[in-house]
């Protein structure tokens, strides 16, 4: 700039950078200065000048702030939470659209209303950005865990949230960044080498995923979680053996963890264990815990099938049919695994295209399409 002083892009740089920097005045001088040097550039500019100016706003947090004003503020936020909770059980009961979106609407306005008594409310952004994540704004819920975090810098749980966002979208570099934060914030969040872990995972990383899952165990060496966790990254690896290894530490340490007898019916489905698997298979189904019943249900098919009990390997799916927890092209795999064993290849064929169909993206369906192939 001090070269070129009429270049409008090294302003838009340097706006960037206070920006993030936290210094967020200095942030719209930058950006106003840069449309002013270059008018077109006002469109592409405009939202970095708002966000900009928001941030501004809310920063810094006055020293003191009346508790009837805060308490007033945290109640409206937390009513905009029920609202938010409300609105994900009826997603996840698939209710109609009309009624969801009437709940959104309430919970945005409760929000609001928290704000106007307190815009230094963290917890009314935060909320807010969780809402825009439901509804897949992400940009929007990025900008509001950011204002979170303006106001509550030693809170782990915005960045935790905003990173969960950043890397749903792959931008792996600024996810990184937050769950670096929150360690440093609080060396001892299993949450932060959980989350990391995930990230290298997705990343094809995996030396750098079982280094992250080795510290969540380091950190707690006797709690049965983290074996499980680090158990469950080896069986996706093909890593067996290690995974059995933690398994059993984990099912020694808590021998009700249906989670764990869940992916030990897999090591043995895996195996050719059928009778092994069984028992572990069915144990955490007796379990009836949320999902996890479903999906030890789901590997049970698995291990009906090599145990040559199509019958029951049918009726599991149908309960998981009933249940609607389990994607439905995933469960017409499995009908078609049950026909493929049974040697009726055609209706096999026909299931795995049907789920195929469903869904272009179900690469078992693909699979065993091609290996029928002649």
């Amino acid at each position: 700039i001090a070269v070129n002083g009429r270049a409008a892009e090294l302003f838009i740089f340097r706006g960037n950078a206070y920006y993030y920097k936290g210094d967020y005045r200095s942030a719209v001088g930058d950006f106003e200065r840069a449309v002013m040097l270059e008018p077109r550039a006002a469109a592409a500019v405009a939202p970095m000048i708002a966000q900009a100016k928001a941030m501004s706003d809310i920063t810094p947090v006055p020293e003191k702030i009346s508790n009837t004003t805060i308490r007033a503020s945290l109640t409206a936020s937390l009513e905009a939470n029920n609202l938010v909770i409300s609105r994900s059980v009826m997603a996840l009961n698939k209710e109609p659209q009309t009624k969801i979106e009437a709940v959104e609407k309430q919970a945005h306005a409760k929000i609001d209303e928290a704000l106007k008594i307190n815009k230094y409310n963290a917890h009314a952004y935060s909320i807010r950005g969780s809402l825009y994540k439901a509804q897949n704004k992400l940009d929007l819920a990025i900008f509001e865990y950011s204002k979170a975090i303006a106001i509550e810098p030693k809170e782990i749980n915005h960045y935790k949230y905003r990173a969960e966002i950043y890397a749903e979208g792959k931008n792996y570099p600024f996810a990184l960044a937050d769950l670096a934060k929150m360690t440093e914030i609080d060396p001892k969040s299993n949450q932060a080498y959980l989350d990391r872990a995930r990230i290298y995972s997705d990343q094809k990383k995996d030396d750098l995923a079982y280094a992250e899952l080795t510290k969540v165990i380091e950190l707690a060496p006797k709690d049965a979680f983290g074996y499980g966790m680090r158990a469950s990254h080896l069986m996706r690896r093909g890593d067996l053996e290690r995974a059995i290894a933690d398994l059993n530490t984990q099912l020694t340490l808590d021998p009700k963890s249906d989670f764990g007898m869940s992916m030990r019916c897999e090591y043995y489905n895996k195996k050719g264990n059928y009778a092994a698997a069984l028992k572990d298979c069915t144990g955490a189904v007796a379990k009836d815990g949320f999902l996890t019943a479903d999906n030890a249900m789901f590997e049970r098919v698995t291990t009906y099938i090599g145990l040559k009990k199509y019958d029951l390997a049918l009726a599991d799916v149908v309960t998981l049919e009933k249940r609607n927890m389990i994607a439905a092209d995933e469960l017409t795999v499995k009908r078609g695994l049950i026909l493929k064993a049974q040697g009726k290849k055609a209706d096999a064929k026909a299931a795995f295209e049907a789920a195929l169909k469903s869904n272009p993206k179900n690469e078992n369906a693909a699979k065993e399409l091609a290996a029928m192939k002649p």
